[in-house]
C-alpha cells in the first residue's frame, strides 16, 4: 500500500505488501494525518481493504470523501498504479530470491 499526495507527488507513506487490513490502513493513515494533515479527499480502488465498513467508518468520522475508481480502470489512477508496480518489483519481488541464496549460504 502506499499513500502519495496527487498533488504534490510526495509519498506519504509506503507499506511494501501483497494484502494489507483495513485496520491497518487506518492506522498508517492517521499517522500520515498526524504529519501531513486532513485531506479533503482519498482516491481508493475498490479492494476489501477500502470497502470495508471499519474503512468507510472511520472516513465518515474524518468527514473525507472516498472516491472509488471504477472497477477495472486502473488507468483512472495511472500514478499509484505505476507507483504500486515499482514498489513491487523492486520491495517485493526479490524476497523469494533473497530466500533462496541464504537457505544456500547457511
Amino acid at each position: 500500500m502506499n499513500i502519495i499526495d496527487d498533488y504534490g507527488r510526495l509519498a506519504i507513506a509506503t507499506q511494501p505488501e501483497f494484502s494489507i487490513p483495513s485496520e491497518r490502513v487506518v492506522r498508517i493513515l492517521n499517522e500520515g494525518i498526524e504529519i501531513y494533515g486532513l485531506p479533503k479527499q482519498i482516491v481508493v480502488d475498490n479492494g476489501p481493504e477500502f470497502t470495508s465498513r471499519s474503512f468507510l467508518k472511520w472516513a465518515q468520522e474524518k468527514e473525507i470523501d472516498i472516491h472509488f475508481t471504477t472497477l477495472g480502470k486502473p488507468t483512472e489512477n495511472a500514478f499509484i498504479e505505476g507507483f504500486n508496480g515499482k514498489m513491487r518489483n523492486e520491495c517485493l519481488e526479490p524476497i523469494p530470491k533473497l530466500k533462496e541464496f541464504y537457505s544456500i549460504i547457511l
